[in-house]
């Protein structure tokens, strides 16, 4: 090898990088030339080898995979544990927290029966068909989807949902306990002028109380129809505009289905979800203001026997705690009288109805087109 060449590899062979071959040749070379060994002279070359290279390339790669299922060992692991919590959470929550603290007596019955009876009170012509129930981690929803009656169809009002705590009731995320009942569920439609092939709901309202009897009686004579509801003024003064509790110098009216189902006694059991359904007109009731009466006074006796019902409606509807009590006595009395009626039936014969009924307020809430079989429970 030639002395340049072999001086160029001297950093080479010191470091170990050189091929067997050409390190032999610097080594043969390195015996021959003292000027060379005297450049590295005190330096031990490093030996170096393929074999060397192998192992440590083995040792990096058993090293990386021995890294890789350390990391895959802890992801599970972890996985694991974040499964294990929330499968105690739940099970705290279902078995313990609702079963025990949330639902401690009877509580999930008379807050899904004050959800229902609102929904239905302050909604002229409101029915139930179904309901719903769920267990959250310290609490239990409600959630009743509420329809109006458009001859034999039925037009959706929307959901009323509520929400029991520990200590407190309420709707939905602490919102507004039936928020939906405030919107306007009137047409722009004129009674007068509906075509004939149709069919009508329209709510019918006095400005002062009609005797529950005379309401009866027109009911009775219009027994082609169906009179699907009957609105009762919360206090003396009181008129068919504006349903609510109202206040002493202001009642309201609330009112309940002719032949509506009472609200169901549900079985609340571990693990949290319910759910039923429940005709929201009952074919063995014989359609009758008295028997709408009836409903909302058991109604009333539901939500002021608890603290927490009367404070949601405080909350959301305007009304204290007084005002609720005063409306709950006024409705016990012999005769509240009737302020709003709801009907359904053929337009022809819906618009006879309020000829004879002759009040001063008639508000069409829903138009269908032909549908009619005939009046809808009590085979009435």
């Amino acid at each position: 090898m030639e002395h340049n060449i072999a001086r160029d590899l001297l950093e080479g062979y010191v470091d170990g990088t050189l091929e067997p071959e050409t390190r032999d040749a610097v080594l043969a070379h390195l015996s021959e030339c003292a000027a060379c060994r005297a450049l590295i002279e005190g330096v031990e070359p490093i030996r170096f080898s393929t074999e060397a290279m192998r192992v440590g390339t083995w040792e990096d790669d058993r090293f990386r995979r021995a890294a890789r299922r350390g990391l895959a060992r802890v992801a599970f692991d972890l996985a694991a544990w974040i499964l294990i919590g929330v499968v105690a959470v739940w099970a705290l929550s279902s078995f313990v927290a609702v079963p025990i603290v949330v639902d401690r007596g009877d509580r999930p019955d008379a807050a899904l029966m004050a959800t229902w009876d609102l929904a239905v009170m302050l909604q002229p012509g409101a029915e139930i068909t179904e309901w719903r129930s769920s267990a959250g981690l310290i609490s239990r929803s409600f959630d009743i989807p509420t329809v109006l009656r458009v001859g034999g169809s039925t037009e959706d009002l929307g959901v009323v949902q509520s929400r029991l705590g520990p200590w407190s009731f309420s709707g939905e995320h602490g919102g507004p306990l039936v928020s939906q009942v405030q919107e306007d569920r009137g047409t722009e439609a004129s009674l007068e002028h509906l075509p004939p092939g149709t069919v009508a709901t329209v709510e019918l309202g006095w400005l002062q109380a009609i005797d529950i009897a005379d309401a009866q009686a027109l009911m009775d004579a219009h027994s082609d129809v169906s009179v699907i509801w009957a609105g009762f003024p919360t206090g003396p003064g009181s008129t068919g505009l504006v349903a609510g509790f109202g206040a002493e110098d202001m009642p309201g009216y609330l009112g309940y289905g002719t032949c509506s189902v009472d609200p169901p006694n549900a079985r609340f059991g571990w693990g949290g979800f319910s759910m039923g359904s429940a005709g929201s007109l009952d074919p063995l009731v014989e359609p009758s203001i008295t028997h709408a009466l009836d409903q909302v006074r058991r109604a009333m006796d539901n939500l002021v026997s608890r603290t927490e019902f009367v404070d949601a409606i405080g909350r959301f509807g305007g009304a204290s705690p007084a005002d609720v009590e005063h409306a709950r006595e006024y409705l016990a009395g012999s005769n509240p009288g009737v302020v709003s009626m709801v009907v359904t039936g053929p337009t022809d014969l819906v618009r006879q109805f309020v000829h004879d009924a002759a009040p001063p307020v008639v508000v069409v809430r829903a138009v269908d087109f032909w549908n009619w079989s005939g009046p809808i429970c009590g085979g009435r």
